[in-house]
């Protein structure tokens, strides 16, 4: 029995390091986990004395988030993302427990680390993602670019939960990097509309790339590029940010780069899913590298 077990497919390393590759990109755990490593980044850059804690919290709300956020599997999904619906699928039974229990170690960590006030804040920023995704997905259809603006406003308020966890006050370098990380969020996402234009303009919504076409959504998103990195040099030139904040400028040519080769790219749901959310998990070795360096 035990050797006719090991002929079974399901049960080769192969098929296991496809499982758990499957899960861990498009399970979710590889969008939480990298912002998690870019707001432990942002710490650094603040000079806000960050442990392992915050990573825990950011990590659980932003994966809770995502599941609630990715509940409603759309025909746009499955056009566009056939990997990662069929992989959301098995959280369906246990779909509110996760998102319970998620939510429930991050308030645990919060109220004993922080502050009620801190979690308070924390609440905050996981109802807009609950509103988004049960009220105001509608407004995709209206507004240009709508689910861009408020993804990047989610994840830029994790820059204000930094500060308030460790008490730290949200001074002009906080202020900066907030502004920085919304438009990099905002690129990063406006980016994957340009490969999902086929689900998205099913679903009638007005994303950029929908709206400006692809060509032109591309160089309106090389603009707003350039723009966040100009944030970074101004910081550092009134003297708000450590010199080493120059590592994240390596971001720029990171995001020009899945700019011009998303659109080309055979693999499209692994472009999106493994390279443009990738950018977020080398902000720690962008900083430490510069911070070595410079």
């Amino acid at each position: 029995m035990m050797v006719g077990a090991g002929k079974n497919k399901n049960y080769s390393p192969k098929t296991l390091i496809i499982k758990i590759w499957d899960e861990f990109i498009y399970g979710g755990h590889y969008l939480a986990f990298g912002d998690a490593v870019a707001i432990y980044a942002i710490g650094i850059v603040c000079k806000i004395p960050v442990t392992w804690t915050i990573f825990v919290v950011i990590y659980l709300c932003i994966f809770a988030a995502n599941l609630l956020n990715r509940s409603d599997e759309s025909d746009s999904d499955t056009i566009t993302n056939p990997t990662r619906v069929k992989v959301m699928r098995k959280y369906t039974k246990h779909f509110n427990a996760i998102v319970i229990f998620c939510l429930s170690v991050s308030t645990v960590f919060l109220l004993y680390y922080a502050s009620i006030g801190t979690f308070l804040f924390a609440l905050f920023i996981i109802a807009i993602a609950a509103l988004y995704t049960i009220l105001l997905k509608g407004f995709t259809k209206y507004i240009i670019g709508f689910k861009n603006y408020i993804a990047a406003l989610f994840y830029a308020l994790m820059v204000f939960l930094l500060a308030y966890y460790y008490k730290f006050p949200v001074n002009t370098a906080v202020i900066i990097i907030f502004f920085f990380y919304y438009l990099r969020i905002f690129i990063s996402s406006a980016a994957c509309d340009i490969k999902d234009i086929e689900g998205d303009e099913l679903g009638g919504l007005k994303t950029i790339a929908i709206y400006f076409g692809k060509k032109n959504a591309t160089r309106l998103l090389n603009v707003v590029n350039i723009l966040s990195g100009i944030l970074i040099v101004w910081g550092v030139y009134i003297e708000v940010l450590p010199v080493f904040s120059y590592g994240l400028l390596l971001t720029i040519p990171y995001a020009s780069y899945y700019l011009y080769r998303g659109s080309k790219s055979k693999n499209k749901e692994f472009f999106s899913n493994v390279i443009i959310d990738g950018e977020f998990l080398l902000w720690l070795p962008y900083v430490i590298l510069a911070r070595a360096i410079l």
